[in-house]
């Protein structure tokens, strides 16, 4: 696959409507860049490509973390980190602030002139404050350091402990055992999505 002709624009919309109970800015980043695959058989797909994002972005608060920052990720093939670059230049100007809404409109023209357009919206719906335990956060005792190559080694244990084998999870020490099983609970669930320590 092979990307060409990136253009990305960034826009700031002005004020948002407040999403709950924050004011939020708005903000446009629109992406066009060309596509050309090819594949088996000699055959081929070529075609453009026209992204639009827009951003409702809260201003920055201490202890509000991006909610989108794990969704963001680069596509395999030749072109795609000049995206990447652009995108992340664009996304800088919003400055710190945190998304609340995200909605993304993909337009894609093949060279037959057919097109194909996709709307996703992406919205926080409800937003709390919570203590959280710096001792959920702590490394199992079995925690290692691993390549990234290694990974792929450790599909098929991941796949034994959806089929219900039983998980490695770090339980806090407390006197109350449901605030530990929560706890442990919760860590199982990081681990889960990759988010070991």
């Amino acid at each position: 696959m092979k990307i060409s002709d990136v253009a990305v624009t960034f826009e700031k919309l002005g004020a948002g409507e407040q999403i709950l109970g924050r004011a939020t800015t708005k903000y446009r980043i629109t992406q066009d860049y060309k596509v050309a695959a090819t594949m088996p058989l000699g055959r081929s797909r070529n075609s453009t490509e026209h992204i639009v994002q827009e951003f409702w972005v809260a201003d920055e608060q201490k202890g509000l973390a991006n909610p989108f920052a794990r969704l963001s990720r680069s596509g395999p093939g030749s072109g795609f980190t000049e995206i990447v670059t652009k995108t992340a230049e664009a996304r800088s100007a919003m400055g710190r602030g945190i998304p609340l809404r995200i909605v993304t409109t993909n337009t894609s023209t093949s060279s037959t002139s057919a097109v194909t357009q996709t709307v996703t919206t992406m919205e926080i719906t409800d937003l709390q404050s919570e203590n959280v335990d710096d001792d959920i956060l702590a490394a199992p005792t079995d925690y290692q350091v691993v390549q990234v190559s290694e990974l792929a080694g450790t599909a098929p244990s991941s796949q034994a402990a959806k089929a219900g084998q039983p998980a490695k999870v770090a339980r806090p020490a407390g006197s109350d055992n449901s605030a530990a099983e929560a706890k442990g609970d919760l860590v199982k669930i990081l681990h889960g999505m990759g988010r070991r320590p």
